[in-house]
């Protein structure tokens, strides 16, 4: 029997409160759903923070093709880059525009992919000898260019994407210079290789057409690529730091370009909550001539090959 102070007749005060169990097993569980929250909340901002990093490159390539349909290729007469191009360019037959007369163009621009391990993009204009002042410099224009490919066009104009300005080597204009936030990175669809290309998207100078060229390296082994922000110090060549690298002119000389291949880019990223071991594709299509050409696609679509 107890009275209404609840005192057991004959006893002592029954106590009342939580036991040093029931406390631990209380702050445990908090803890566990604090932990989770966290969790929740950390892989919510990993997972915006690379769907913004891939967003942003896609943007950013298909920026690019909008730029070049904007060209319509721009011809220049100044007294800067293009002078400076010109002054390499030998003149034959019969040197018949002549040094400080000469003009030229750009035809595009050039995207390259892969350095730093594949963290950083560069883009820079695509520049060469004006068409109209190649065709003076030839006896007898039709009959030479008819039978041209654009790849072997854009050599006879000496296109480029840096210059000789003394005895410096320099970048022509470098439009852009990224590099991708939250530790993503540029692979291959093959044993996360860094995505090494060289992308040349340019407007033909005889109908006007844009088109894709394309340059992979990723696989070539001891070839990395040519860091455009870091050639000041001596001349333009395939070499920069006693190591040699993949650029333009050697795309040039050993045919590299292709036409056919679609690129395909995967973002990675070191934060696992980010992307929990799959990878989103970017896709230029193969020759792609405007923007839709970038396709961005997801993790789980039946086309991407990035898992």
């Amino acid at each position: 029997m107890y009275n209404i102070r609840m005192v057991k007749r004959g006893g002592a005060k029954s106590t009342s409160g939580f036991t040093i169990i029931e406390v631990m097993l209380s702050l445990a569980i908090s803890g566990m759903v604090l932990v989770g929250a966290l969790i929740g909340v950390s892989s919510t901002i990993s997972r915006q923070r690379y769907r913004d990093v891939v967003e942003n490159t896609a943007s950013l390539l298909r920026t690019q093709y909008d730029l070049v349909s904007r060209i319509q290729i721009e011809k220049r007469n100044d007294d800067d880059d293009c002078d400076k191009i010109m002054q390499n360019i030998s003149f034959e037959p019969n040197g018949k525009l002549g040094r400080g007369r000469s003009n030229c163009s750009v035809y595009g621009v050039v995207v390259t992919l892969g350095l730093n391990g594949g963290t950083r993009m560069q883009v820079n204009n695509l520049i060469g000898m004006d068409y109209d002042a190649y065709r003076k410099t030839l006896e007898d224009p039709d009959e030479v260019i008819k039978d041209m490919s654009e790849l072997d066009l854009f050599k006879a104009l000496s296109v480029t994407n840096v210059l000789n300005d003394g005895s410096v080597c320099r970048v022509t204009n470098l439009l852009y210079d990224e590099t991708y936030k939250w530790d993503a990175t540029l692979e291959t669809t093959v044993n996360n290789q860094s995505a090494e290309y060289i992308i040349m998207i340019a407007r033909s100078p005889r109908s006007g057409a844009i088109h894709t060229y394309t340059y992979n390296y990723s696989a070539e082994v001891g070839l990395d690529s040519f860091d455009y922000t870091d050639i000041a110090g001596g001349p333009c060549s395939s070499t920069q730091g006693g190591v040699r690298k993949a650029t333009l002119k050697d795309a040039f000389d050993n045919n590299k370009f292709v036409m056919n291949e679609d690129v395909k880019l995967c973002i990675n990223s070191a934060d696992m909550l980010a992307t929990y071991g799959k990878r989103r594709m970017i896709k230029i299509t193969a020759n792609g001539y405007n923007s839709s050409a970038v396709a961005l696609m997801n993790m789980d679509d039946s086309g991407n090959e990035c898992q």
